[in-house]
C-alpha cells in the first residue's frame, strides 16, 4: 500500500532509491508545475516510510501546494494522490474518520481519473480504517463486504482488505470467520509474491492475540520486522516494534519486550502515535513489574493522555488498561478501576466484545469488580 513509483522502488529494496530518483525527477522538472507537484507528492510518501520517517507537517504543506496546481489543471489523477497523502498523514496521527474521509475525496477522484488499480488501493485503506477508528463493528463489518465486493476483479486489493475484515470478526469473538479470511489473504499474496505482506501483521497479529495466542502473534511479528529492518522501512517498523514488545510481553519475556520498546522509540516519528503509546504502555508495565511504580504510573498516563488525542478507540482502551496493570502492581486497586472502567467502555462503543472481556476479568484483578 505505497505511492505508484515509491511502490516499484521499495520492492527493490531500499526506500532512499526511491528519494533518490524523486528529487531527480523535481530538479528536471523545471516549468512543468503538474511533473513537479506530482513527483513532490510521490516523495512525501516516500519519506514517510523512511529513515527519519519524514514530516507530516512538510507533506501536508505540499499536499496544500499541490492540490492548488491540480485542481488548476483538472488533474483528477494528482488530486488522488494528494488526498491519499493527506488521508496518509491523518492515519499516522492517530485521526482514522478524516483518514477514511479523505480517502473517500480519493477515491471519487480516481474514479473520475478511470484508475482502477489506485481505486481499488484506496478501498484497501477504507477497509483498514473499519476496525482502527470510531466505527462500531457491526458497521465495520458491513462496510468490509460493501469493499469486498466492490474490489473482486483485483486479487491484491482482495488479499489487502482481507486482514482488517478479519480483525473485526475477531472482536466479535469468531476467530474461525478470522482465521479463514487470513488464510484466504495469504493464499492470494503468496501467489502474487508482493511485499505487502509485511504490513497486513498489523492487522493478522491482533486476531491472534484477541484469540490468546501470542506466540503466533509474535511469528508474524518477527517476520514482519526482520523484512522491514532489511529494506530500511521505518514508518511501519516502528508499530512493528512496539506491537512485538507487546506480544512478548504476554509472554512474559520482559527483556526482549524491552528491546523492542527501545526500537520503537527509536524508529517512531513524534507524530506516530500508534507506536508512541504502545511502547510507552510496554516499557510502564516493565517498570511497574521491576518495582519502579511512579516513573511506571508516569510512563502509563503519558500514553493514556496522548492517545487521547486520537479517534482509535482500541488503542485508548488499551492504553487504559495498561495504565490499570501499572496501577494494581502499584497497590492502588481504586484507581486500577477507574483506568479498567474507562477502558472498557470504549470497547463497549467500538463492539469489541472480547476486548471488552479481559477489561470485565481485570476489574475482577482488582478485587472491586
Amino acid at each position: 500500500m505505497l505511492p505508484t513509483l515509491g511502490a516499484a522502488l521499495f520492492e527493490g529494496g531500499r526506500l532512499v532509491d526511491a528519494d533518490r530518483v524523486l528529487t531527480e525527477a523535481i530538479e528536471r522538472s523545471t516549468g512543468n508545475q503538474l511533473l513537479e507537484a506530482r513527483a513532490r507528492i510521490e516523495q512525501q510518501f516516500v519519506r514517510l516510510h523512511g529513515e527519519g520517517g519524514g514530516s507530516v507537517t512538510e507533506a501536508e504543506s505540499v499536499v496544500e501546494a499541490a492540490l492548488r496546481i491540480f485542481e488548476r489543471y483538472a488533474d483528477e489523477l494528482g488530486q488522488c494522490r494528494a488526498w491519499c497523502l493527506r488521508a496518509i498523514n491523518d492515519w499516522i496521527q492517530g485521526q482514522v474518520a478524516k483518514a477514511d474521509e479523505a480517502w473517500g475525496r480519493a477515491a471519487e477522484h480516481a474514479r473520475h481519473a478511470g484508475d482502477e488499480r489506485e481505486l481499488f488501493e484506496i478501498l484497501a485503506w477504507r477497509a483498514s480504517a473499519a476496525p482502527m477508528g470510531p466505527t462500531p463493528v457491526a458497521e465495520a463489518i458491513g462496510r468490509c463486504m460493501e469493499i469486498r465486493d466492490e474490489v473482486q476483479r483485483s486479487p491484491l486489493a482482495v488479499a489487502q482488505m482481507l486482514p482488517p475484515f478479519a480483525l473485526v470478526h475477531a472482536m466479535q469473538g469468531d476467530f474461525d470467520a478470522a482465521r479463514s479470511l487470513v488464510s484466504e489473504a495469504n493464499a492470494i499474496l503468496g501467489e502474487l509474491g508482493r511485499i505487502y505482506t509485511v504490513g497486513l501483521a498489523h492487522f493478522q497479529a491482533p486476531v491472534e492475540m484477541l484469540a490468546g495466542r501470542p506466540t503466533a502473534a509474535e511469528e508474524l511479528l518477527r517476520s514482519a520486522y526482520d523484512r522491514l529492518d532489511e529494506m530500511g522501512e521505518k514508518a511501519l517498523l516502528a508499530t512493528t516494534a512496539a506491537m512485538l514488545a507487546e506480544v512478548l510481553y504476554a509472554q512474559d519475556r520482559l527483556d526482549e519486550a524491552e528491546r523492542f520498546c527501545q526500537a520503537s522509540r527509536d524508529a517512531a516519528v513524534a507524530e506516530d502515535l500508534t507506536a508512541q503509546v504502545t511502547w510507552r504502555g510496554v516499557q510502564a508495565k516493565i517498570l511497574a513489574r521491576s518495582g519502579q511504580h511512579e516513573e511506571a504510573a508516569a510512563v502509563a498516563q503519558e500514553a493514556v493522555e496522548l492517545v487521547a488525542r486520537t479517534d482509535l478507540l482500541i488503542n485508548r482502551g488499551n492504553a487504559l488498561l495498561d495504565l490499570g496493570e501499572v496501577l494494581r502492581l502499584a497497590g492502588r486497586p481504586a484507581e486500577a478501576d477507574a483506568a479498567v472502567r474507562a477502558g472498557l467502555e470504549l470497547y463497549e462503543q467500538k463492539g469489541d466484545r472480547v476486548s471488552a472481556a479481559r477489561a470485565r476479568s481485570k476489574l475482577g484483578a482488582t478485587g472491586l469488580g
